[in-house]
């Protein structure tokens, strides 16, 4: 049987930021112009997280992981006192433009070697999912 149990997150400080400055969508959907448009909204912009990257450096995830750290310690981020189950909800319009919505709740899920009772919830790709299990693991969170 699969574990879900709640977890302590970090979240940006409501005292630090303004939220609608901070947040953005998805990383892969963001281009050139939006990531530009987003960095300048803020420092804290999570932008400067999710899409911090240097090709020619040897540890491209080292950016990523020196800004949490940094925000961390600045108390721009707070990890929460107590483990707590997360409820986000995330709007969007279709090509169409009309509105949808997907709610939906996070914590820790764990589960049994070779089971096969949680699906995934995309088809996500290698390369992606590469990248983001790299960006995760180097900033440890």
């Amino acid at each position: 049987m699969p574990r879900f149990e709640p977890f302590a997150g970090i979240r940006y400080s409501a005292d630090r930021v303004t939220l609608g400055d901070v947040v953005a969508p998805p990383y892969d959907v963001i281009g050139p112009d939006q990531r530009a448009a987003l960095e300048a909204r803020s420092p804290h912009n999570v932008v400067h997280v999710d899409l911090a990257r240097d090709p020619d450096d040897p540890d491209p995830y080292q950016p990523a992981r020196c800004l949490l750290t940094e925000w961390m310690a600045e108390g721009v981020l707070e990890r929460d006192a107590e483990p707590a189950y997360y409820v986000y909800r995330m709007g969007w319009r279709t090509a169409e433009g009309e509105p949808r919505q997907t709610s939906g709740v996070l914590g820790l899920l764990a589960l049994p070697e070779g089971d096969g009772s949680v699906l995934p919830h995309e088809r996500t790709m290698p390369k992606p999912l590469g990248d983001r299990l790299q960006q995760l693991r180097a900033c440890r969170a």
